[in-house]
Parts: C-alpha cells; structure tokens; sequence
C-alpha cells in the first residue's frame, strides 16, 4: 500500500462506516481506477467506486 492508497482509505472511512479491510480494497480499486470484482456488492455501494459482480 502506498500513501496515495492510505490517504484514500482515511478519506473513505471518514466518509462511510465501512470495515478496514474493505477499505483498503475500494481504496486501492478507487486509486488506480479499476473496477472492484465481487459477489459483496451492498458492503461497497457506499463507496464511490466502480463496482461489478461477475455472477451478475
């Protein structure tokens, strides 16, 4: 993880109550701006990132 990642992440959690470690995923699929690949879909719609589930 590097600052920009971290920096993120401090950002989110303040925003949304969201887990750590879920977090640090939706920061680092924000950062590089990719999509964020899961089944978990209600846990990341309060954040802002591009999500899409591969069951769909």
């Amino acid at each position: 993880m590097d600052q920009k990642i971290a920096d993120m992440v401090i950002q989110i959690r303040r925003e949304v109550r969201i887990r750590l470690p879920d977090a640090i995923i939706a920061a680092t699929a924000k950062t590089a701006n990719f999509y964020l690949v899961t089944r978990n879909i209600e846990d990341f719609k309060k954040v802002k990132v591009q999500i899409t589930n591969p069951f769909d």
